[in-house]
């Protein structure tokens, strides 16, 4: 947002323009006036446009990251909106930290909004004098309906700069009637949640997962189909596993259908918003039968307004809808993970300048922590726990603006929900850390699936279950084909006969399965290395001793069922119709590969 001659460049946004809407009913919509959009949504009923826009990067502001605009002292811009019903201006951002107890001068945005046919109005939002991350509203009550020009002038102090991450217009526009047949599909995953963060939830801790169990099953023995984000995801949105669809480190097979081409073929309306970490970006093939697939470097919150404006288009239409989160994941930039505590905070626990020692930070920091090459200082497992619980609790919050959004919307009653993660994560069990292993706290993973009309609210189910399962669950709801599925509906694991029903992980380095009555027996072989792993859950739940020599003959029987199982999805994937190859992987540019290194991948 800027004239010509700043760094911000001027956004250009025009609403409402819903021709043959009539009295349609109007819902809450969100527009950042900081990205614009370059959407074309419910066929042109609606556009945005964009022009160049200044650099929005990841800053790094009191130990939060976000994407922002950096405003410097005397910087001015502009934007013309059009305003809907109730229009808020809802501004924030981030003023650096000074060195403590130094003084300095209170900072201002100026804004001036005009309308067409009034007078200029001037309103001032004052900016803390400390560092931190804030958030204020401007009320536009008066200017429903309007065409209005913004215009801002930044106030600092000379030499001082600001981040601003986010100028959204909140208001009502109008939307179809929902639809109430109950075809409508909404996946969530939220990356890296280990399963006994959320399964059991605090109402004061996580109030959000807390309604979630109250209104949803919750499958406790939920396994994930790999140990990492892409072959796990890939596993999630095709219902293959990584045998198959062969996504680690190279797209997913282009013969492999996904779900969201299912979907799609069955006349369902498909979008996505995911973060950007690289490995689910679209040349990886996850924006494969999906209308719009959208990756950007965002917080939880800002992916679920833009999954919110999706479906208040698409709110009449079957739809499919696949958003990702990444906020329990470990960060790359001074905290482990970022979350509930910032620097002040994790201090008052006793740990002054925490975040980087020896030169290593973050997730580099987790990853030798994990190894041993960094020494572990005292207390601070505990701590890296409570700072891992705070992007749990971030990503609490985010859900509970989602499921609020979706009741506004009309669609939560009718909507097929699925939570769940791709992956959990080590916090120092058996002495390691991040994710990749086949410890049960990094392969466990949450599933809670609310189902249209309310049905099996509050259920429990402890059958053992795995990621493979979530497509044919799905497809079955709504009485499409299965074909070439390995997984099964959900609903035929909790048959007495299927309740023993193994499931099986795979990731590049090792391959697992787990069957048998009650917790049941877990075998992994790593077969570079020659080594195999026993262990018998119901009795040993921490994993602490190996069985594999002193019950051979469970240990034979468990490598023959993983070894047919190998054959079977090696089998599948030579018979698919464009042959074995799943060519080469994709070149990464050196921004990528900065991000995969800093957060432990490369």
């Amino acid at each position: 947002m800027a004239r010509p001659d700043s760094s911000l460049a001027c956004v250009c946004l025009l609403t409402l323009l819903c021709l043959g809407c009539g009295e349609a009913e109007r819902v809450p919509r969100g527009e950042n006036l900081l990205r614009g959009s370059t959407e074309t949504l419910a066929g042109d009923r609606r556009m945005v446009l964009e022009s160049q826009m200044g650099t929005i990067r990841e800053i790094h502001c009191a130990d939060r990251t976000r994407p922002a605009v950096t405003l410097k002292a005397g910087q001015e811009g502009s934007a013309v909106v059009v305003t809907g019903n109730r229009p808020q201006l809802v501004v924030s951002g981030c003023r650096p930290a000074t060195t403590a107890g130094e003084e300095r001068r209170q900072g201002v945005l100026l804004f001036t909004i005009a309308s067409q046919d009034g007078h200029p109005r001037e309103a001032e939002l004052r900016i803390p004098r400390h560092g931190g991350w804030w958030r204020q509203r401007i009320d536009l009550a008066q200017l429903e309906g309007e065409v209005l020009r913004l215009g801002l002038q930044v106030r600092l102090p000379p030499g001082e700069e600001l981040y601003l991450s986010e100028m959204v217009l909140e208001h009502e526009v109008p939307s179809p009637p929902p639809q109430r047949s109950g075809r409508q599909v909404l996946v969530v995953s939220l990356d890296t949640l280990r399963a006994d963060a959320v399964m059991t939830p605090d109402p004061q801790e996580l109030p959000t997962f807390a309604r979630l169990a109250a209104e949803a099953e919750r499958w406790t023995t939920h396994y994930a189909a790999s140990s990492w984000t892409q072959p796990s995801h890939a596993s999630l949105l095709t219902g293959q596993p990584l045998t198959v669809h062969g996504a680690s480190d190279h797209p997913i097979h282009p013969a492999v259908t996904t779900v969201a081409e299912r979907f799609r073929a069955a006349g369902f309306r498909t979008g996505g918003a995911v973060y950007h970490c690289v490995w689910l970006d679209k040349k990886f093939g996850f924006g494969r039968g999906f209308e719009g697939y959208v990756s950007g470097k965002w917080r939880l919150d800002t992916a679920v307004r833009h999954t919110l404006n999706w479906i208040g288009e698409h709110r009449g239409e079957d739809f499919f809808y696949f958003l990702h989160g990444f906020e329990p994941h470990s960060d790359f930039h001074r905290l482990p993970y970022e979350g509930g505590l910032d620097g002040a905070g994790v201090a008052a626990l006793g740990f002054p300048d925490y975040g980087c020692r020896e030169g290593r930070c973050a997730s580099r920091l987790l990853r030798e922590l994990g190894t041993g090459e960094i020494a572990t200082l005292p207390g601070e497992e505990a701590l890296l726990r409570r700072l891992y619980q705070g992007g749990v609790e971030t990503s609490d919050a985010a859900l509970g603006e989602l499921i609020d959004g979706l009741r506004r919307l009309g669609v939560w009653e009718n909507l097929l929900l699925v939570v769940t993660s791709d992956h959990g994560e080590l916090l120092f069990e058996h002495g390691e850390t991040l994710h990749g292993q086949f410890w049960e706290p990094g392969i466990r993973v949450p599933l809670f699936i609310k189902w249209p009309g309310g049905r099996g609210g509050g259920a429990v189910r402890e059958h053992r279950s795995s990621a493979l399962d979530i497509v044919p669950t799905l497809l079955t709801a709504f009485d499409l084909p299965l074909e070439g599925l390995p997984g099964m509906p959900l609903a035929e694991r909790a048959e007495p006969r299927r309740q023993g029903a193994p499931v099986f992980l795979e990731t590049a380095g090792w391959h697992a399965v787990i069957t048998g009555p009650g917790a049941g027996l877990k075998l992994v072989e790593y077969p570079a290395l020659g080594e195999v792993h026993l262990f018998d859950l119901g009795v040993d739940p921490d994993e602490l001793h190996n069985l594999a020599a002193s019950r051979p003959a469970d240990t034979e029987r468990l490598l023959q069922a993983l070894h047919r199982n190998q054959e079977r999805g090696t089998q599948l994937q030579e018979s698919l119709e464009e042959g074995k190859g799943l060519g080469p992987a994709p070149d990464l540019t050196p921004e990528e590969r900065r991000r995969l290194r800093s957060l432990g991948y490369l």
